[in-house]
């Protein structure tokens, strides 16, 4: 619907009062308002994730200097988040029926806007679906020119096959893989913040520089895996069986290894800083230079355990 029809309207119902001009005004004004918030929504998040994302894949092990940096970017998104809650009612209710008709009101769909002010929809994937997603990532792997970078946030991926998939930088943040077959996987780089991997399998997977901070992988297979410089801080890894991998460089600070099996794991000059490894075992397990102070150690195996160098400040055992 155009302005001049609009405003002919606006005359035709009010006879061309005095208030016709002021109110077609406020009509534009609600209109752009409409606008904007659409397009901070479409653009800024995805914009702030790709660099927070980014970050993590130029900073490596390093990324813990870098926090400070990534808080204020997520303070920027959630000023985002304010600005939108600014918005008045109306500018609300016809945001929500355009964004509906664009989606095609798809039943199954929920619009909802998380912490980080980042638009997201939520709903089954078809495995045509995850394997087109896929194709495209693979493309722009191979070419940033080509294809499309997986962006799998929130998406339900529970029992899913994904043995041996490329999914090197993709983001997966929060998303949930419960009993999904990872192995072999390239995990390279990946963004899994707060994903739920429960009893999945992730054995001989590659998720080196990869960032798990808050990550659920309770009795997750991770045997054999490549976790180099990655990031595990306060991550859930209860009965996980570990045994092989390498973690050498990798942050894991506040992690829960509980009755883990770090059998011949190396994790040189890893951060395990107030992790709690409570009947863990560490046979052979390679600790120089770890830095372990405030961990709880009470009632792990460490035969035969390299500790030259490890920090065991404030360690319990």
């Amino acid at each position: 619907m155009g302005d001049r029809r609009v405003i002919a309207e606006f005359q035709e119902a009010f006879r061309g009062g005095p208030g016709v001009q002021d109110e077609f005004e406020e009509w534009r004004r609600l209109r752009h308002r409409i606008e904007d918030a659409e397009r901070t929504l479409a653009e800024a998040p995805r914009l702030l994730e790709r660099a927070h994302h980014a970050l993590v894949r130029a900073a490596g092990p390093c990324m813990r200097r870098d926090r400070l940096f990534l808080t204020d970017m997520i303070g920027a998104a959630d000023a985002v988040a304010t600005f939108l809650q600014g918005v008045d009612a109306p500018a609300k209710r016809c945001a929500s029926e355009v964004d509906r008709h664009r989606r095609g009101g798809q039943a199954r769909a929920a619009f909802r806007v998380p912490r980080g002010c980042r638009a997201i929809i939520e709903c089954e994937m078809t495995p045509e679906q995850l394997a087109e997603v896929l194709r495209l990532h693979e493309a722009w792997v191979n070419d940033a020119t080509a294809g499309a970078c997986a962006d799998l946030s929130g998406a339900d991926l529970s029992n899913a096959s994904l043995i041996g998939a490329n999914l090197t930088g993709a983001i997966l943040s929060r998303a949930n893989l419960m009993g999904a077959k990872l192995t072999g996987a390239n995990l390279t780089s990946a963004y899994l913040a707060g994903v739920d991997l429960t009893r999945a399998n992730l054995s001989g997977a590659n998720l080196r520089r990869s960032t798990l901070a808050g990550a659920n992988l309770t009795r997750a297979n991770l045997a054999c895996v490549n976790l180099i410089g990655a990031d595990l801080t306060d991550s859930d890894l209860t009965l996980v069986d570990l045994s092989t991998s390498d973690l050498s460089y990798a942050d894991a600070s506040g992690v829960v290894l509980f009755r883990a099996n770090l059998t011949d794991v190396n994790l040189l000059d890893a951060d395990l800083s107030r992790a709690n490894l409570t009947d863990s075992i560490l046979t052979r397990t390679n600790l120089a230079g770890v830095n372990l102070s405030d961990a709880v150690l009470t009632g792990a195996s460490l035969t035969s355990a390299d500790v030259s160098g490890a920090t065991l400040t404030g360690a319990r055992r």
